[in-house]
C-alpha cells in the first residue's frame, strides 16, 4: 500500500502502512480515536465537549456522542476540536490547526469526502497525519463497512492494532487483508 500519487508538480502526498490503518467504518475510526483519546485522559466524557460542525449527518453525532458530549459552539469545556471537510471542501486547516494550538485542543480531522488534497493557499495537506484523521471509503465506493485512519502517533496506532487484533477473528482478517 506504500504508493506516491502526484497532483500536480509541486504537491505529493502518499498512503503509508506506516501512518495509516484500515477499519470497519469511519464511525469505527471516530470510536477508536475518542477511546484512546480517554485512555490518556484527555477529555472526561462527564463534563467535557468536542466542538463539531453544526451540519454533519445524524449518525455521525450519535456516533461521537457515545464517547464526548458534542457542541457546535467553543467553550472552556472544549477539549476536542472536530474539522469535517464538507462535500471535500478544505476547511481553512492553518487557521483551525493554529486555534487548536493556542487552545490545546486536540484535532480530529475527517476525510470522509476527500481522499487526499491540499489547501491552495498555503499547500497544507489535508489529511494531515500530525492530526487523527478519519476515512470513509463507502463515499467512493460500494463497500459499506469500510473505513480507515491516519495518525503520525505510533502509539496510538499500537493501540489501533491491538483493539483490531482483539475483535472478531473474520475481521481481523479482512483487516489483514486489506
Amino acid at each position: 500500500m506504500d504508493q506516491t500519487h502526484t497532483q500536480d508538480q509541486n504537491y505529493q502526498y502518499e498512503f503509508s502502512s506506516n501512518d495509516f490503518r484500515f477499519t470497519n467504518s469511519g464511525k469505527n475510526s471516530i470510536s477508536l480515536i475518542l477511546m484512546y483519546l480517554k485512555k490518556l485522559q484527555k477529555y472526561n466524557s462527564k463534563e467535557d465537549e468536542m466542538f463539531v460542525p453544526p451540519y454533519m449527518g445524524n449518525w455521525i453525532y450519535s456516533s461521537i456522542n457515545q464517547n464526548i458530549l458534542t457542541s457546535t459552539k467553543y467553550s472552556k469545556n472544549t477539549k476536542v476540536l472536530y474539522m469535517y471537510h464538507q462535500f471535500g471542501i478544505p476547511q481553512k486547516i492553518d487557521t483551525i490547526k493554529s486555534f487548536c494550538l493556542d487552545k490545546n485542543l486536540v484535532l480530529i480531522e475527517d476525510c470522509a469526502h476527500v481522499l487526499s488534497g491540499f489547501s491552495k493557499k498555503n499547500k497544507l495537506e489535508i489529511g494531515n497525519k500530525d492530526n487523527y484523521v478519519v476515512y470513509s471509503f463507502s463515499k467512493f465506493l460500494d463497500c459499506n463497512p469500510l473505513g480507515g485512519l491516519k495518525s503520525s502517533n505510533k502509539e496510538f496506532l499500537k493501540f489501533v492494532d491491538r483493539e483490531i487484533s482483539n475483535s472478531s477473528l473474520l475481521q481481523s482478517y479482512l483487516n489483514f487483508l486489506l
